[in-house]
């Protein structure tokens, strides 16, 4: 794909969707335009989903050159740290990714803390919901089911609606109902990811897949 710097100026990073936005912005780094430094300053939330898509699936070289970018954003008049706060979640993906849960505990755990200000009104677009699911994650890796429940439990009705997050954190509880023996509630929350992820296309197929076995397990042992 050939890009030139003019594709990734503020005006048409402004002008074009989000999800189009993150597009030029992974096929401008991607053609190795020097863009990190402003796209980033113009477009957060879009540097920080590539940020987090290639601390966890791409190029971790390419996650700390938007992570460096990130975390060199003017704060402004803010006084809360909300640029450090999405630096340290790249870094807790990047050491999710080396198997470091210790490391990305404690970062994500700083991600959440310093972003302060956590509402049930945030869309899943938004960093916010994207950080507290992945400390959740963090936690249930680390064997920490409290702390993670409570966090996947902010996810769901009556609380939030956070799409894909919505889904994940219900099969997520209807796992822990089911370990401790509350059938009935694991019944639930599985049924309630299953209903979501019904329609859904190739992307949830092994979700629902998951969610429909977990329900059919359940129910069978209810009788």
């Amino acid at each position: 794909m050939s890009l030139d710097a003019d594709a990734v100026s503020a005006r048409h990073l402004c002008q074009a969707p989000r999800c189009f936005r993150i597009a030029l912005l992974v096929a401008a780094c991607s053609a190795g335009l020097p863009v990190a430094g402003r796209a980033a300053e113009r477009e957060p939330d879009a540097a920080w989903a590539v940020a987090g898509y290639h601390a966890t699936f791409g190029d971790t070289t390419r996650a700390r050159i938007w992570q460096r970018a990130l975390a060199a954003i003017p704060q402004g008049d803010t006084p809360w740290d909300w640029t450090g706060s999405l630096a340290a979640d790249i870094e807790a993906r990047v050491a999710v990714r080396r198997g470091d849960l210790e490391m990305a505990e404690r970062e994500a755990r700083r991600a959440f803390d310093l972003w302060t200000i956590h509402s049930n009104n945030v869309g899943e677009a938004h960093p916010e919901p994207g950080m507290r699911f992945h400390l959740g994650e963090v936690l249930r890796a680390r064997g920490k089911n409290t702390e993670a429940e409570r966090l996947y439990r902010s996810f769901g009705p009556p609380h939030n609606w956070a799409a894909f997050y919505t889904a994940r954190s219900s099969l997520t509880l209807g796992d822990f109902a089911e370990r401790r023996g509350d059938l009935a509630e694991a019944a639930l929350r599985y049924g309630y990811a299953l209903a979501l992820w019904e329609r859904g296309d190739e992307a949830v197929r092994e979700w629902r897949r998951l969610a429909q076995e977990a329900l059919q397990r359940v129910l069978a042992r209810i009788g």
